[in-house]
């Protein structure tokens, strides 16, 4: 039967920002899904063959809260063609980028299309455009110089 252990990085952030421990692993398969602090895998005899262990109040050293221990021998693979996977992302609004707004920019420096305009042309109303990507008004939403309020919502 197949089994995913998925490890949920917002209920890790939520623990940290509330002092909470809540569990962040999610054990799934066909007919359940199990929620843990640990979850540990088992050979076909039964034989423990490792551990991936959620523990906020005594991480790594490296500062790592949730890892795998194992004592069997792990190969590490590394495949070239999935190394450039970073997704290009607007440091004004948070928005996935397409290739064609990316150009030649350093990562820090890419500015989606939407908010490249709103940048260059800053006279402009830029709370008017219905057509507004939704992250254009989120971004609003927290614009205190916006002529709404949440209230409006």
């Amino acid at each position: 039967m197949k089994t995913i252990i998925h490890v949920n990085q917002h209920v890790i952030k939520a623990n940290r920002k509330h002092g909470k421990a809540d569990p962040v692993l999610t054990v799934k398969t066909y007919k359940s899904n199990d929620y843990g602090h640990e979850a540990v895998i088992y050979d076909r005899e039964g034989g423990e063959v490792a551990r991936v262990i959620y523990r906020p109040n005594k991480p790594l050293s490296c500062g790592a809260h949730v890892w795998i221990e194992t004592q069997n021998e792990v190969s590490v693979i590394r495949r070239p063609e999935e190394e450039d996977l970073a997704v290009p992302v607007c440091r004004c609004c948070g928005r996935v980028m397409s290739p064609e707004e990316c150009g030649d920019e350093f990562p820090e420096e890419r500015v989606c299309d939407g908010c490249a305009g709103i940048q260059e042309d800053s006279d402009t109303d830029r709370w008017a455009d219905e057509d507004a990507p939704k992250d254009q008004l989120d971004y609003a939403w927290n614009d205190p110089s916006a002529p709404f309020k949440s209230a409006d919502y």
